[in-house]
C-alpha cells in the first residue's frame, strides 16, 4: 500500500512538473469555454506557446484525461483505505477547484497524510476502528483475500476479535473490565467458555488466534504469522461470530 502511494505521488508530480504547467491551466480554461472545438483549441495552444510543437500541443491535451483518471483512482484509494466517513476522505471531496492542477497539488498533500497515518501503527489502528464505513468482516475479507495484505488483515481481525468478545461478555452479564482496567482477551475467552457459550475446540482456536495475531499485530510484530494463517483465522472468526445461536 505504501508503494502504491509512492506510485500515485510520482504520477501526480509528473503533472505538476510538466514544463508547461502554467499553460495547462490556461488550456483547461479555454477547453471549458470551447468544448467540441478541437482545431480552435489546438490553435490556441500553439499561439500561447510558439515553441510548443504539434506533438507537444497534442500531449498537453491528452494530459487532461490522465489527470482525471489519477484524481479518480486516488479518491477511490483513499476511500477504500479509510472509509467515506473519515476526515481524510471528506477533505478529498470537500473543495471545488478552478483548475485540475490545483486539485492535484492538494491531493498530493492528502497522499502524504495517508502515508503518515499508515506508517504510525497507533494512528492507523484508530483510523481502522473509527472510520470504516462497511462491516469489518467485509473489510477484512477484502484486504486478506483480494489485496493479499496480511498485516492490515491481522489488525482488522484483532479488532473484530476484541469487539465481538466484549459484546458477547456484555450480552451475558460478564464484566469486560476489572478494577478499572480492560480484561485481557485471554480472560474474556476463558470466562465465555466457562459460561458454556462454545466448546473447548473453539476456545483453543481463539487462544491460538490471540497468541499468533492478537498480541503480535497489536504491538506491530508483523513477521510472526503468514497470509495463509490470516486466511484460516478469518474463516474461524467469521463462522464463530456469525453464528446466530451464539448471539442469543
Amino acid at each position: 500500500i505504501l508503494d502504491k502511494i509512492d506510485s500515485y505521488k510520482k504520477e501526480g508530480y509528473s503533472f505538476i512538473k510538466y514544463e508547461n504547467s502554467n499553460l495547462l491551466n490556461e488550456i483547461e480554461a479555454h477547453q471549458i469555454q470551447n468544448k467540441n472545438r478541437f482545431n480552435r483549441f489546438k490553435n490556441f495552444v500553439l499561439r500561447k506557446e510558439l515553441r510548443l510543437s504539434n506533438w507537444g500541443a497534442n500531449y498537453a491535451m491528452l494530459l487532461f484525461p490522465h489527470i482525471d483518471s489519477w484524481l479518480s483512482k486516488t479518491k477511490i484509494f483513499i476511500e477504500r483505505i479509510f472509509g467515506t466517513s473519515s476526515e481524510i476522505y471528506q477533505e478529498c471531496i470537500r473543495y471545488k477547484y478552478n483548475f485540475k492542477l490545483q486539485e492535484v497539488t492538494f491531493r498530493l498533500g492528502l497522499l502524504d497524510l495517508a502515508k503518515d497515518i499508515l506508517t504510525d501503527k497507533d494512528a492507523f489502528k484508530n483510523q481502522l476502528i473509527t472510520t470504516f464505513s462497511r462491516d469489518l468482516f467485509e473489510e477484512a475479507n477484502y484486504y486478506i483475500n483480494t489485496e493479499k495484505h496480511k498485516d492490515i488483515g491481522a489488525i482488522l481481525l484483532r479488532i473484530i476479535l476484541e469487539k465481538n468478545l466484549i459484546n458477547l461478555a456484555t450480552n451475558h452479564q460478564i464484566l469486560h473490565t476489572e478494577k478499572g482496567k480492560k480484561k485481557s482477551l485471554e480472560t474474556l475467552n476463558r470466562e465465555l467458555f466457562d459460561l458454556g457459550l462454545y466448546n473447548k475446540i473453539t476456545k483453543n482456536e481463539i487462544d491460538t488466534i490471540i497468541t499468533c495475531i492478537g498480541n503480535t499485530s497489536h504491538h506491530g510484530d508483523f513477521n510472526d504469522y503468514t497470509l495463509e494463517q490470516i486466511k484460516l483465522y478469518y474463516e474461524i472468526l467469521y463462522k464463530l461470530f456469525n453464528n446466530k445461536k451464539l448471539k442469543n
